[in-house]
């Protein structure tokens, strides 16, 4: 996630948004989709930051959509005020199986860099552009606002303080 430098100790996210293109085949269509955010971590098999563990998730949410189009679809995430020293991956879970109706055309850029798409079948993380040669990355964006405080305060008496170091 870039574009977040004007923070300067920590940022919430809000919503996290993919854009869809639904044909006429695909509608009317009605799926459940939920949204994470997750850690980076570094993977030495491809050379690159993969998603790691989650640190904060929507609900499921239910969308209908009733006539073709691109479609901005915007989930609400849970998430505290997190700390602008580490990088975060944005994922999205459809939680419907679209062998019914067609599915939605993944809107992606005309920008194949790699290191950046990924899905997990189960199997582990593939790189979507890498491994499976799509044109560009996928269209994952989130809605960030500045926060401080990203570390929790504890609240301990002077008592408690001191038991811990005996």
């Amino acid at each position: 996630m870039t574009g977040c430098s004007s923070c300067a100790e920590g940022l919430l996210i809000s919503e996290v948004h993919i854009l869809l293109s639904f044909g006429p085949e695909d509608v009317p269509v009605t799926f459940e989709i939920s949204a994470d955010v997750e850690e980076i971590i570094w993977d030495d098999a491809s050379q690159c930051n993969i998603p790691g563990g989650q640190i904060c998730a929507s609900d499921i949410t239910t969308i209908t959509i009733n006539s073709e189009g691109l479609y901005d679809i915007s989930i609400p995430v849970n998430c505290d005020c997190l700390p602008m020293i580490s990088s975060y991956a944005l994922g999205l879970f459809f939680h419907t199986d679209f062998t019914s109706t067609g599915f939605p055309n993944l809107v992606i850029d005309a920008s194949p860099v790699g290191c950046t798409s990924w899905n997990d079948w189960g199997d582990g993380w593939n790189d979507l552009v890498t491994n499976f040669g799509f044109p560009g990355e996928l269209s994952i964006f989130a809605d960030v606002d500045c926060c401080e405080d990203p570390v929790a305060n504890e609240s301990h008496s002077w008592d408690e303080i001191k038991s811990m170091f005996r």
